[in-house]
Order: C-alpha cells, then structure tokens, then sequence
C-alpha cells in the first residue's frame, strides 16, 4: 500500500511538470516514411485470435448506419461499473486488414470534453479504413461523460484523473481499473497510430507565454487548440495542423500550434514509449466556440491525417468531411436522449 501512495504521488507531482514545445527540431521525415519507421518496430497488422477477443465480450453485429455490414463490438471494462463499448472497423475489402496500419482512436478520457465524444461517436458510425485496421472507442471514461466532470467518480486521490495514470516507466502498470482495462486494448492491437481527442478551455497561442508549472485547474493557461504530438508523429501532425487552420480557422489569435510531447504520465505518451507508435493528442477549445464547430475541427485534423496516410477510400477526403451532418448530443447531458453516444446502431437501435 505504501509503494501504490508514493507512485500515485509521483504521477501527479510529474502530470504538473510538463508543458513541450513547437517541435520545430524533432523530425524531417515525410509522413510516410515516419509511418514506416513504426511499423518496422511493430510489425504489420494482424489478425487478431477470436481467443484474444472472448474476454472484451466480443460479438458481430450489423451496423445499419454503414452499409448494413458486420463490425465487431466489444466491451472495455466488462463487467464493471465502468464498462463502455469499443470497435473494431475494418475495410469492406478484409483482404486489405493486412496492407495497413492499425489506427487506435480514443474519446472521453475526460468526461466534460464533449467533443472528443461526438467525434469519436461520428467517426465510428460514419468511416472505414481503406485498408488496415481502425479501433475506436468514443465515451472510456463512462461516468465522467454521463455526469460532465473531468475525472473518474469515485476515484481515489492520484487516481482521479485518467490521463495521468499511465506512467511512462513502463514496468509500472497503470493506475486503477479504468486505465489498466484501456491499455489491455492497446497491448492487444498495438497500435501504428494514437489519436486521443481532447479539450481545453481557453487559446493555446493566447496563453502559452504565461506562467503554467499548474496545467490543470490554472486560469490563465490552457493547451485548447492544439495538437500534441510524439516526437516521431511530427510529420503527420503538420499536415493536420495546415489543414484544420487553412479550412476552419478565420482568427489568428486561435490558429492551432504544435506541441511535443504529451503530457508525462498520459495515455499518448505511454503508446508511444511503449510501441514506437505515431502518437497525438488533439485539443480543441471550448471557450465562446459551440460544440459543432469543435467537433468539426477534430473531425478534419482526423481527416487530413487519414488523407496524409492513405486511409480513405477515393469517396472521402477533407472536402467531404467538411459536408458531412454531425450529431453534436452528448451521452447524459439534458436535453439529449442518447444514453451512450458510442454504441448507437441505428435510430431505432440505441444500445
């Protein structure tokens, strides 16, 4: 019990202690050529044993707001108070599963930055991979979605907050059940490419010349509009940035600017560490700008990514995202009718 209260501790005294920078120095590569360097420390994209999947709960089942084909639903956390559905999306052609990357997409880390769930929730319901493999999982944090609040309910100090319970000493495990059953997914799909869709309250480029040793609950400094990304994923993260300030942002002052790296003791950084995987973290931010206009801003970061890694089939592209409908209810919040944004089949079928 001592040991578990001074990790706990340095984790949350480490969470405080890191703020990146630009990035500028970090990487030359293309985009394809960083994906290839990945993939050269964690192989191609397997199949995945039906064994591997039976503990997550796993079962076929027909999704009727794409094609009517079959896609894989799983349970994170099954069983337990925490428990929410992932995804397993794969081409229509299955031949091409083997000819690309597998993409981890995660929303709902914190539970009151809702457009990372609105994002998370379009795109498992509206997208496939050209090839590869995409997982997603859009509400992880389950009861900090449902009740607009950041950290995990209930949750003990230095296990309240679900970005900062992945340790990047990697022979510790994570910190508490909703952390420990998340990287039991990655271990499972070691994932080519990280995208965990994030919030901030306030401008990264107003604020980041102001004092920030506090990253969370400071008032005067916010990471909001930004991508943050693992050194390697510099390449790919340029070409989201261009894209998302080119299409959707008209105020210089709220252009999105380049982080690297995440935050210590965060998911992304520990997928990175742990598999040499292309890692980001993307930020919207929420202040005086309406839930719609995030999510589409995420959507097209998601995008051009996908774009950069030739993961779209040739009927979607940036352009076409920009027109597709968004839902923008969250899971919980009056006056939505959606229990849980994720696990929606059809219009007539909300699981």
């Amino acid at each position: 019990e001592i040991q578990k209260k001074l990790i706990a501790e340095e984790i949350s005294k480490e969470a405080e202690e890191n703020d990146g920078d630009d990035g500028d120095e970090v990487s030359t590569l293309s985009v394809s050529e960083a994906l290839d360097e990945t993939i050269k420390v964690n192989g191609y994209t397997e199949n995945i044993d039906s064994t591997e999947l039976e503990k997550f709960g796993c079962e076929l089942i027909k999704d009727l707001n794409y094609m009517n084909e079959s896609i894989t639903r799983c349970k994170l956390g099954k069983d337990t108070p925490f428990e929410s559905y992932f995804y397993i999306l794969e081409p229509l052609d299955r031949d091409k599963v083997l000819e690309g990357p597998t993409v981890l997409i995660i929303g709902g880390v914190h539970g009151n930055e809702g457009a990372g769930t609105v994002t998370a929730r379009h795109v498992r319901r509206n997208w496939r991979p050209s090839k590869g493999r995409m997982i997603v999982a859009s509400r992880v944090n389950p009861t900090g979605v449902k009740n607009n609040h950041r950290v995990i309910a209930n949750a003990k100090e230095g296990k309240k907050d679900l970005n900062r319970n992945f340790p990047d000493n990697l022979e510790i495990a994570p910190v508490g059940d909703i952390a420990k059953n998340i990287w039991e997914v990655v271990v499972l799909f070691r994932p080519h490419v990280f995208f965990d869709l994030h919030e901030g309250w306030g401008f990264y480029k107003m604020l980041k010349d102001n004092p920030h040793e506090k990253l969370v609950g400071n008032a005067k400094f916010s990471k909001g509009s930004s991508v943050i990304s693992s050194p390697n994923a510099v390449p790919l993260a340029k070409v989201m940035l261009e894209a998302v300030n080119s299409k959707l942002v008209t105020d210089n002052q709220k252009e999105f600017l380049l982080i690297v790296p995440p935050v210590k003791n965060g998911l992304a950084n520990r997928v990175s560490n742990a598999f040499g995987s292309l890692s980001i973290v993307l930020e919207t931010t929420t202040k005086n700008q309406p839930l719609e206009l995030r999510v589409r801003q995420q959507l097209v970061l998601l995008a051009s990514g996908f774009e950069a890694l030739n993961l779209f089939p040739d009927s979607r592209s940036v352009d076409t995202v920009l027109s597709e409908e968004i839902e923008t209810c969250v899971a919980g919040r009056r006056p939505c009718t959606i229990d849980h944004p994720g696990d929606i089949l059809s219009t007539s079928d909300e699981q």
